[in-house]
């Protein structure tokens, strides 16, 4: 009982220190949690209160922490929980506005937020059948890579080659 009231109270500071942009603090709780602790971030899925949005470890440290952060727990979670965050239908409505359907999968939010690196990142680290097959639809995850603020235009046409070769 000991370790899971651990496990809960460090996945607690990770999703509270990412939010808070404490860098430092995400990192520094990050850097001592286990691989078990990790991976139950990574995939441990929450609602925000009083709105319809839904958040998993790593597409939350996605919107909130920088890119640098985000992959250096990317580089931390076992493949087989980032392959799950990804797949992960989440309710983010209210965040990525898109009219319409009101769920994103792990992938499609991480494209939306984070830089060219991490999603390079994900291309590069990640099964070609769980990323065409299992991360929901084209069109959800090439909107959110088209209106991703930190990309710039030759960025953009980098990583849409990447993900949609002709």
């Amino acid at each position: 009982m000991m370790q899971s009231s651990n496990r809960a109270e460090t996945v607690k500071e990770l999703i509270k220190s990412a939010e808070e942009k404490d860098e430092g603090r995400f990192l520094k709780t990050l850097n001592a949690a286990s691989q078990e602790v990790i991976d139950s971030f990574v995939t441990h899925r929450w609602n925000v209160s009083s709105r319809n949005n839904q958040w998993n470890g790593l597409t939350h440290t996605a919107r909130y922490q920088t890119g640098n952060v985000w992959r250096q727990l990317w580089e931390k979670a076992s493949p087989s929980a980032r392959e799950n965050a990804l797949q992960q239908n989440l309710g983010i409505a209210d965040v990525i506005r898109t009219g319409g359907d009101q769920a994103r999968y792990g992938l499609a939010i991480i494209f939306y937020f984070q830089p060219a690196q991490s999603i390079l990142k994900i291309i590069n680290t990640t099964h070609p059948i769980v990323l065409c097959n299992k991360c929901g639809l084209d069109l959800s995850i090439y909107y959110c890579l088209e209106n991703n603020k930190n990309l710039d235009a030759a960025q953009k046409k980098t990583t849409r080659i990447n993900v949609y070769p002709t």
